[in-house]
């Protein structure tokens, strides 16, 4: 079973100090299936920062996430919402033997040198 860290992007600051910033939801284990219905729940219940009165949101479905569109009263904005399989974790490298392997076989199982392995 798989892990998969659920995120959130969206706008930051205003005017010249607007930045794009990312933060996680939290974790979820299961199918990438069921991660994508746990992150749906997440989106639509979501309150953005910005535009401070939403005034109408729309979500869509977009790859292996969500876009919710804010319009506000002056502005839009947007979050973008991703679901992403853990595949390597510095404190915990059996992590990677959970992970879906690449179709080119990829070894998430090995430690990166400079890395202390458990």
């Amino acid at each position: 079973m798989a892990t998969w860290g659920l995120f959130v992007e969206e706008t930051e600051g205003s005017g010249d100090n607007r930045r794009w910033e990312a933060e996680m939801l939290g974790h979820f284990e299961g199918t990438h299936e069921e991660a994508m219905e746990e992150l749906r729940r997440h989106a639509v219940y979501y309150k953005p920062r910005h535009p401070l009165s939403v005034r109408r949101s729309w979500l869509y479905r977009d790859g292996d996430g969500y876009l919710m569109i804010n319009r506000g009263m002056t502005s839009t904005y947007h979050c973008r919402f991703t679901a992403a399989e853990l595949v390597w974790d510095s404190k915990d490298p059996s992590a990677a033997a959970q992970a879906t392997p690449l179709s080119a076989g990829g070894p998430y199982d090995e430690v990166p040198p400079g890395y202390a392995s458990s």
